[in-house]
């Protein structure tokens, strides 16, 4: 029996990645360090980290990034002031969801030039709700990896890759369904 497959994408993304030791916050939303937008654009999600307010850590969306990169806003709310803070920000891809009713199973390949994490997140409601995340792969950065084969367990996908700890100069993702 032939099998089909189905090409959902295939992207080249160069995530970016800050830490620093002197991160402050502002309950305007703020996050300001020297550097700390280089790299970044309007719209980058980043998984934020090391705040002992935990309103200030977690997945934000920046919003807003001065001209000289020393400060972000987001998008999301964040605690209340915090100094010297050594915090990192991580930088995530969301691919597009995807239907995948009609695969048994989903493949993919990833290639990074440093370490990250990739996930499959599923919904049922066309991506509005994540039901769920399962954690497919921590990729070593210099590698080619494949994702494995998933299978299939709710009618949309899609595939979520998180940077873990360096600006990735290489990331190319290949992700696609199969059916039996």
């Amino acid at each position: 029996m032939a099998q089909i497959v189905n090409k959902f994408y295939e992207i080249d993304e160069l995530l970016q990645y800050f830490a620093g030791s002197t991160a402050t916050t502002a309950t305007t939303k703020k996050y300001a360090a020297t550097g700390i937008g280089t790299g970044f654009a309007v719209g980058d999600t980043v998984l934020v980290a090391g705040f002992s307010n935990t309103a200030s850590n977690g997945v934000k969306t920046i919003a807003y990034i001065h001209t000289d990169a020393s400060y972000i806003t987001v998008s999301e709310a964040i605690g209340a002031d915090e100094s010297g803070v050594s915090a990192t920000f991580n930088q995530t891809y969301n691919g597009a969801w995807q239907d995948v009713s009609g695969c048994t199973v989903l493949i993919g390949t990833i290639r990074t030039s440093g370490n990250c994490s990739v996930y499959t997140d599923w919904s049922w409601d066309r991506g509005v709700t994540t039901e769920f995340s399962e954690s497919a792969n921590s990729i070593t950065g210099g590698t080619a990896e494949s994702m494995g084969e998933i299978v299939v367990i709710a009618p949309y996908a899609r595939c979520r890759v998180v940077n873990n700890g360096a600006d990735q100069t290489v990331m190319s993702i290949y992700f696609g369904g199969r059916d039996y």
